[in-house]
């Protein structure tokens, strides 16, 4: 009989114990709820203009002769930026193409995209997988960098790299200076691996990671063959959308375009990591 009651009152204290999470539980819940939703790249709101990383003075810096893939990322000080962003980067001279990394697992959905950016003439274009088109982009902005300023500091390691860590100072087109503080793999043919600004107007850190360096093919830097061409990118996006839209009306399954569903060998994405020049 005592057995008996002690075992209802270990089952009534293990009752309590669940129910007591539960008020955690909608707390929680409710800050969630009330939470102002993140845009991200994928949004159209955040594809009307180059990555700021190719607008900005850090290009001129990311730029490196040799060339190199890495893994980008991007974190903006608090209350700057909505979130941080991550992608794959490859690097010639100073031409880049970028591809964010898709926030959810599996098929790269319709709003993904990808990025080739020249930081010499300042324009590019937009890629669409799942449309299989691009669209041209362009930055009225323009950068030079001065001379290092200051005594170089090596006493450091960055991603488990020797680096050179010095102050570089960039300008626009209009003179305006920018300065950032600059950290260069000395085992990686001087790669800036992590590039942080100093200007309390914008204040992000940009970090590579997963280093290799390699001279990537030229086709690159260029829309594919096959790919549709688009007067802008707010063309190519209307078009997206209007594909999208007719799928919803038709109760069709999510538009994910032909890059993914056929390897037609038009898909810019899976040429980066395999052309490469000497």
């Amino acid at each position: 009989m005592q057995k008996l009651r002690l075992n209802r009152l270990n089952r009534r204290r293990d009752l309590c114990s669940r129910w007591a999470w539960l008020p955690l539980v909608a707390l929680l819940a409710g800050s969630c709820a009330n939470e102002p939703k993140r845009t991200s790249w994928e949004g159209a709101e955040r594809l009307t203009q180059p990555p700021l990383f190719f607008t900005g003075p850090a290009a001129v810096l990311l730029a490196h002769p040799g060339g190199y893939m890495a893994h980008l990322t991007i974190v903006f000080a608090p209350d700057t930026h909505p979130r941080s962003v991550a992608g794959q980067l490859v690097a010639r001279d100073a031409r880049f193409f970028f591809t964010p990394a898709p926030l959810s697992e599996g098929p790269v959905r319709a709003g993904q995209f990808s990025f080739i950016w020249d930081a010499i003439s300042n324009t590019g274009y937009i890629l669409s997988e799942a449309l299989q088109g691009y669209a041209p982009i362009h930055s009225a902005a323009g950068f030079t960098k001065l001379p290092v300023e200051g005594s170089p500091i090596t006493l450091e390691r960055v991603e488990g790299h020797p680096v050179t860590r010095a102050t570089s100072v960039v300008e626009d087109g209009n003179g305006k200076p920018s300065r950032l503080d600059v950290s260069r793999a000395r085992d990686l043919d001087e790669v800036a691996i992590r590039i942080g600004s100093l200007e309390a107007s914008q204040p992000y850190t940009i970090t590579l990671s997963q280093v290799r360096l390699e001279r990537p093919s030229e086709k690159i830097f260029l829309p594919p063959e096959g790919f549709t061409a688009y007067a802008n990118e707010e063309a190519m996006l209307n078009e997206l959308s209007a594909r999208q839209g007719d799928l919803r009306s038709k109760g069709g399954a999510r538009f994910e375009g032909a890059g993914q569903r056929e390897d037609n060998g038009r898909s810019h994405r899976s040429r980066t990591g395999v052309e490469n020049e000497p």
